[in-house]
């Protein structure tokens, strides 16, 4: 398959390009742009995005570890197919990990880092009102963080990384569901209930994970079995 038509992508500024590549890439395949099987050719997306192929190497390889892409020797990269059940079992195990952070993370976060969890939490809020998804995505992030980070190190951090980028501004709903899953997690946090903020934060991704696969359903993304 060649690669379809796509709108213009917007100028991308030199700093961590491929990052943005890669999120340009991820945003164009949730939203169906790009087809399960299509090739992704490194000089016409290079030009399209007006970037190196090399940015645009990088990012496919990251795309490829996170699942969305295949890339064969001689053959290069092509979006992956996937189905719901794949997207399903990714944010199990992703409700897994952060379940389990959570439930560390409640007899080991401070004053200072419930504090901080309200606040942003209220700039959560503020941000989907003002309908400011992608500031809705950063603050989530840090929220998430400072929950993962007070649980201490472990493997499962680098699980995280690649898993928490599905969901994000291109899913409809997903910014309202941020902005109302977080009070009740960080109550039990607050109250030092381990196993409830396990079970909310289990029931939050979870929640994710269902409307992400709806809407790459919607949008055709998903291979029909």
């Amino acid at each position: 398959m060649v690669m379809t038509s796509l709108d213009p992508a917007p100028a991308l500024v030199q700093d961590k390009l491929a990052d943005r590549v890669a999120d340009w890439l991820r945003d164009a395949i949730m939203n169906g742009r790009l087809r399960a099987g299509e090739n992704l050719k490194l000089a016409p997306l290079a030009e399209r995005l007006r970037v190196s192929t090399t940015s645009v190497r990088e990012a496919l390889v990251h795309l490829q570890k996170e699942g969305l892409v295949v890339g064969e020797p001689r053959r290069g990269f092509t979006v992956a197919r996937l189905s719901a059940e794949d997207v399903q079992d990714l944010f199990s195990l992703h409700a897994f990990i952060d379940g389990v952070l959570a439930e560390r993370a409640a007899s080991a976060l401070t004053e200072d880092d419930l504090r901080v969890l309200t606040e942003l939490n209220a700039e959560i809020k503020q941000s989907v009102q003002a309908g400011d998804a992608r500031r809705t995505v950063e603050l989530n992030h840090r929220l998430h963080r400072t929950i993962n980070r007070a649980a201490g190190p472990s493997i499962l951090h680098r699980f995280l990384q690649d898993i928490a980028r599905w969901a994000g501004p291109s899913v409809p709903g997903w910014p309202t569901a941020a902005g109302q899953d977080h009070a009740p997690i960080i109550k039990a946090l607050r109250q030092r209930d381990g196993a409830q903020a396990r079970t909310l934060s289990e029931q939050h991704i979870r929640r994710s994970g269902d409307q992400v696969v709806a809407h790459l359903t919607q949008n055709g993304a998903l291979d029909r079995p």
